[in-house]
Formats: structure tokens, sequence, C-alpha cells
């Protein structure tokens, strides 16, 4: 698999500067953690993982502080591990408009997520304390620590925190950053636009597959 030291090497190799004299490792590596984040801004299914969340009493849930977003809420964790529906709100509060207030219990049978708060769910019944779900989850991209030197050769010899199919799409949107920075010369504007663009269209083609595949549950604007 390609290490984040692997794609800064190829970089600094096109940009013909592996002394990291114009274009330091550090940079490089700021520049790659960004990648890392925007690609999971198109795409989140990109950094997805199952996780237990411990629900806190009540109906109002947020996801832990290292996930991006919610896709999904499987099932219960404790007691039968029954599984977990998801419904719209709007179907719930015309029923029972008083729902949020009604007794709780340790397994939930419906979550309701919404597009304006990907970081935050709902559950009916109201939870109880010791209530514990699995989820699946858009995680936060760690970032690559910075180097201790301007070569590639510093960089930390680990794989990113995205799946290997993004190594190339990180790589483009690593150049795209370098010729940006002297954009005002025309022919690195041109190469700077031409990396964005294959970075887009990696990263697009990616999403469009992931959300075929997998169909984002916080996209529903009807929830």
């Amino acid at each position: 698999m390609k290490t984040a030291r692997d794609i800064i090497q190829d970089v600094q190799a096109e940009l013909q500067d592996v002394e990291g004299i114009r274009w330091p490792a550090s940079e490089l590596v700021n520049a790659l953690n960004d990648g890392q984040r925007a690609i999971v801004e198109a795409d989140p299914l990109s950094t997805a993982a199952e996780v237990e969340i411990d629900l806190v009493p009540g109906a109002r849930q947020t996801i832990p502080g290292a996930a991006h977003a919610l896709l999904e809420v499987i099932r219960n964790a404790a007691g039968r591990r029954g599984a977990i529906t998801q419904i719209q709100r709007a179907m719930l509060d015309a029923t029972d408009p008083f729902w949020a207030s009604r007794a709780g219990r340790l397994d939930v049978e419906h979550f309701m997520a919404d597009a304006r708060r990907a970081d935050a769910f709902e559950v009916y019944p109201p939870a109880l304390a010791g209530s514990r779900v699995l989820a699946l989850l858009s995680m936060t991209p760690a970032d690559v620590p910075a180097p201790s030197g301007v070569q590639a050769s510093s960089v930390a010899n680990q794989t990113t925190f995205m799946d290997e199919r993004f190594a190339n799409a990180l790589r483009h949107y690593v150049l795209f950053r370098a010729y940006s920075k002297d954009a005002e010369f025309s022919a690195n504007s041109t190469l700077a636009a031409s990396h964005k663009a294959l970075f887009d269209q990696a990263i697009g083609a990616d999403a469009q597959a992931a959300a075929t595949a997998h169909p984002s549950t916080t996209n529903d604007p009807t929830t």
C-alpha cells in the first residue's frame, strides 16, 4: 500500500524538488491532510466504519467526536440486539407529537437523521442509561504528523487514513496545492487547475459508486 511518505516522494519527484527546497515536506503534508478532509466531505463513505455508541438518556443523541457524520444506525448493541430502522420524523410527529417525552427503553426501534445535522440523530423510543447501538459512521481522517525535515524521507512511513484507492487522488490534490503556490506563472496555474480537475474526477467517480452501493441516510431531506 502507498504510504504518506510514498505520496510525498512522488510529488517532490514530479515537482523536481527532491531536496524540498521550494516545496518542503511539511508544506506538502499539510496539503495531504487537507486532501483527506476534502475527500471525506465529498464522499462520507470513504472512511465508513462500524462503531458502538453509548446512548444518553432521551431521544437526542450525538455521534462521537472522532466521527465526521452519521451514515446509519444498524442495531442495538445491548439487550436483545434487535435491528433499528430509519423513519421520518414528520411521520412520528404526526402520529405522536409528544413521543420525545415518553418513557425510555433500553432497546431502540427507530432512528431519525437530519441532513442539516450530520453529527446528531434521534432515537425512538427515547433511550435509557445503558442503551448502546451499533452505527455506521463516517470517520474524521487522522492527520499525518508533521515531518522532521524538508525531504520526503522525513515523512512518517505510514499509510494514510484513506483507503488505498484514494492514493492517486491525494497525489493530485497535493500537486494542485503545490502548483497553486506559484500560480502567477501561467504554466503553474494551468498545472494546478489540471491536477484539481483530476482530483475532482477521481473522488467524484468514487463517491458516485459508493453512493450507488450504500446510499447515505443523512442525505434524505424528508427525515
